[in-house]
């Protein structure tokens, strides 16, 4: 079975584990299967590098994510996707919300060629009415047979659109099935604050600070986050890049999990820091208010949001188990 595998990752680091923990699932699912990796952002790529240009050079304040998708219907981009025959696409990650606007035109083409589509481990930023709606139109006007959520919620309000809808988990929950990193010649904690200033944390030796956007698309290309965050995006941060020490910026997902599997603790604003450090079976705590909490409801041993938690490694195994019967189940439906 040959299987298109759109990417997401083009937008931070943590994307990058969802995808990679996506392909170790559907190996899983489906063994043998050739599996075709594509990026579902191309011309939102190219778009958001114009709505940057308006917004930086000619001060031009909007809604970046309403361009992106505005822009991403009317322009045409040539993407892989649209260039290989196959016989299911996936979709993985947070995508139940404006985002699945950005992968429209792609989503759109496959559709127009009757190709079948999954949401693989799916969630959303927000449920609003007003974004509910907008996700529904999308559910029911593309060819998106199946759906698998990673958090009740999304599975509360969107079930009923798909005709194969099941409750499932983060895909980055499988990333240690994609890689195991060796073991650190030193003790450290990690901090990931992208979004907001740094919390007081416990004494230790040494804290490294990974940044979940080592690159970010500007009007001639991409250029460092490290310079883009800095100056202007979080310009009011009390703590920056640049005042802290041990900061870890890299091109590479491996070196990302490397940090998280030998982080004694994980202190995080981005769900995919403390996700992986809690599958290498290390404590993590989560400091933002969002949703997107919910995909670790009933899979750690107390409120990741209110203290370090561990994983509940059982509850997780037996929800990765399902989840890989649940997308094997959609496929015998569908294809």
């Amino acid at each position: 079975m040959d299987i298109l595998l759109l990417k997401t990752w083009i937008t931070n680091i943590g994307n990058g584990f969802i995808d990679q923990g996506a392909e170790s699932c559907i190996d899983a699912s489906i063994p043998n299967c050739d599996i075709t990796t594509s990026s579902g952002l191309g011309e939102s790529a190219l778009a958001q590098a114009g709505c940057n240009f308006l917004r930086d050079k000619l001060r031009f304040d909007f809604d970046i994510g309403e361009s992106i998708a505005t822009s991403n219907r009317a322009m045409s981009t040539a993407t892989v996707a649209e260039l290989v025959d196959t016989d299911l696409a996936v979709l993985p990650g947070c995508v139940l919300d404006r985002h699945l606007e950005w992968y429209e035109a792609v989503l759109q083409e496959l559709s127009d060629r009757n190709v079948p589509i999954v949401l693989l481990g799916a969630g959303g930023k927000s449920y609003s009415p007003q974004m509910q709606q907008r996700v529904r139109r999308q559910l029911r006007d593309l060819n998106i047979v199946g759906i698998t959520t990673r958090d009740d919620r999304a599975y509360e309000c969107y079930s009923q659109y798909v005709e194969h809808a099941y409750r499932g988990i983060d895909c980055a929950f499988y990333i240690d099935d994609w890689f195991v990193p060796e073991d650190a010649n030193q003790e450290f904690i990690a901090a990931t604050f992208d979004h907001r200033p740094e919390p007081n944390l416990p004494e230790s030796d040494r804290i490294i600070r990974p940044n979940h956007r080592p690159l970010m698309p500007g009007q001639s290309g991409l250029i460092p986050a490290i310079l883009k965050t800095s100056v202007q995006m979080y310009r009011k941060r009390s703590i920056s890049l640049f005042t802290n020490s041990d900061n870890f910026v890299s091109d590479s997902l491996k070196d990302y999990l490397f940090v998280y599997r030998n982080a004694d603790e994980t202190y995080a604003d981005r769900i995919h820091a403390c996700v992986p450090s809690l599958v290498y079976g290390n404590a993590a705590r989560f400091y933002h208010d969002t949703p997107r909490v919910g995909l670790f409801e009933g899979l750690t041993d107390g409120d990741i949001s209110q203290e370090l938690v561990e994983l509940d490694q059982e509850a997780v195994a037996n929800k990765k188990s399902e989840q890989i019967e649940q997308f094997s189940s959609i496929i015998s439906e569908t294809v």
